[in-house]
């Protein structure tokens, strides 16, 4: 079961253009699903950083953001731009959308022996043919 969780989120209040737009708190729901992947990137990308032995300040410079921002991103908090997590974590080594290694079979086993053919339900049923 997926469960919610709020993040309150800054949004333009658009009443009328010949008003000031103040900011506005907006309540915003996100997945549970959708903040433990952030999370995760977050840990990824402050590991990376940590082994590469870069200062938050560093990272933080590489990117274009301020100290405080690259804190957002480690922390995993959903208000954070996509594109600036993803500098984050490009800079600091973590990788993005890489494929799997190709699955490979126990020595015992070629790709053909797991087909249709292998199955027992399948062969008892060509036996009773």
């Amino acid at each position: 079961m997926l469960t919610d969780i709020t993040v309150m989120t800054q949004e333009h209040d658009r009443h009328s253009s010949q008003e000031r737009c103040p900011l506005k708190p907006r309540a915003r729901t996100y997945s549970r699903i959708t903040m433990e992947a952030l999370a995760l990137l977050g840990k990824q990308v402050r590991l990376a950083r940590k082994q590469r032995r870069m200062s938050e300040i560093d990272l933080a410079a590489r990117i274009g953001v301020a100290r405080s921002t690259l804190q957002l991103i480690e922390k995993g908090h959903p208000s954070v731009e996509i594109g600036l997590a993803f500098e984050a974590a490009t800079i600091a080594g973590v990788g993005l959308f890489v494929p799997e290694a190709p699955r490979r079979w126990p020595r015992n086993m070629s790709a053909s022996t797991t087909s249709w053919r292998s199955c027992p339900a399948r062969s008892a049923a060509r036996a009773g043919r």
